[in-house]
């Protein structure tokens, strides 16, 4: 009778996969995941701009039957979180025209028994400007384009003294407004995470203002011409 039985030998197989292989998919994996999540990025629009509050110093320029004048101007703005390159926000302006004092022998008006000595005037044009800004990078240079519309006002106020050095009296003797548009155009370089150093040139239009001279506050007066121009330096912060 013949055997049928057959000799074999036990072989170890090997696993269907290897720690190659499972470095190899993994890293595969990775390289597609992260194109899949800039182009999800891509997708979902623009990266929100946080809101910023600026506050910069410079000069003004106004001019009187064409002779230019030179001024100090400071001014804050607010600008609001957006999704989009253009921001909306509020921009305070003050320029400095000029102060003077001069003396004076008058009874003070809201009590005729105390003398005022002294008068001091500060001269001043004040701004409030709503600011509609296109912002359309998002890197450490960002140049930026602005129209704004608000009101301008030059005004005059007096503040009175008696012998001692007390106030004893304040008053605005002038105080002239108009309407103005206008448009901007600057930049902001990155200086830290949430800090960028912002420069601006702009020029306004609107209605002509009242400027007193120093040497006469409270008498006649110039007509400053409806345009003035603007250039500023200062800081920008985000959060």
């Amino acid at each position: 009778m013949k055997n049928n039985i057959k000799a074999f030998t036990m072989k170890n197989q090997r696993p269907s996969f290897s720690p190659t292989a499972l470095y190899a998919g993994a890293l595969i994996l990775a390289l597609t995941a992260v194109p899949n999540a800039q182009a999800q990025n891509l997708c979902s629009g623009i990266p929100q701009r946080a809101s910023s509050f600026e506050m910069s110093l410079g000069s003004t320029q106004v001019s009187v039957a064409g002779n230019a004048q030179y001024h100090l101007l400071g001014d804050l703005a607010w600008f609001a979180r957006s999704r989009s390159p253009f921001r909306t926000g509020i921009r305070l302006g003050l320029g400095h025209l000029g102060q003077s004092s001069m003396a004076a022998n008058a009874n003070n008006a809201e009590n005729p028994e105390q003398e005022v000595v002294e008068s001091r005037y500060r001269l001043a044009m004040n701004t409030v400007h709503g600011v509609v800004r296109f912002d359309p990078l998002v890197g450490a240079f960002r140049p930026f384009l602005e129209g704004e519309v608000g009101v301008a006002a030059t005004a005059v106020d007096r503040r009175d003294f008696d012998a001692l050095g007390e106030r004893i009296g304040y008053a605005v003797p002038s105080l002239d407004p108009t309407l103005q548009y206008g448009w901007s155009a600057g930049a902001r370089l990155r200086l830290s995470r949430t800090a960028f150093l912002v420069v601006r040139y702009g020029a306004q239009y609107g209605g002509q203002l009242d400027l007193h001279s120093p040497s006469d506050p409270e008498g006649a007066f110039d007509i400053a011409d409806n345009q003035h121009q603007t250039g500023t330096m200062g800081l920008s912060f985000g959060f």
